[in-house]
């Protein structure tokens, strides 16, 4: 695993995601996910604790865009007036 985490968009979801270099296997209560080298390792922006899952390069170009620092701001504060 090499590259910076970057943080996306997703269906209204803040995702923290990693572009893969090699084949990568991720455990989740489904059982193990297999990503291969220029997929994505996607986690939740709210649970980073979780496992994740890969993402195809190419479903995940189509369908995430990187959030801009005034998004994640606006995210951020959102996420502290729900507490």
């Amino acid at each position: 695993m090499t590259g910076p985490d970057w943080i996306y968009y997703a269906k209204k979801m803040l995702v923290i995601a990693r572009q893969m270099t090699e084949p990568f296997e991720v455990k989740t209560l489904e059982g193990t996910m297999k990503g291969q080298s220029g997929d994505y390792w996607v986690r939740n922006a709210d649970d980073l604790s979780g496992p994740g899952w890969p993402v195809k390069k190419e479903i995940f170009e189509k369908t995430y865009w990187m959030a801009h620092s005034l998004e994640i701001h606006e995210w951020i504060e959102q996420e502290n007036r729900m507490y």
